[in-house]
């Protein structure tokens, strides 16, 4: 039987507000790609590394959430492809 509660043991979320966090998470961590793209800064460039990690923690454990719910999560190609060069680059 799945576990369908939240780590400190609340129900999850319905599956609308969860795709729309995982959404808002995914906006977020291409906002940081490209603010790391552009800083040139060093003092900036670890603002935007800091921004990037923090990105990327917070949809690993978006996703993590929505697979003990059981949810289904819409893949697109280019969705896919940026998650197998996070996991496997």
């Amino acid at each position: 039987m799945k576990n369908k509660q939240g780590q400190d043991g609340s129900a999850p979320p319905p599956q609308n507000i969860y795709l729309a966090a995982l959404k808002e998470v995914l906006q977020a961590r291409q906002a940081a790609v490209s603010f790391f793209n552009e800083v040139t800064e060093p003092s900036a460039v670890d603002a935007a590394i800091k921004a990037l990690t923090s990105s990327e923690q917070k949809y690993k454990e978006l996703l993590e959430l929505g697979r003990r719910a059981g949810y289904r999560i819409p893949v697109t190609l280019t969705g896919y492809e940026e998650r197998r060069k996070l996991f496997y680059a």
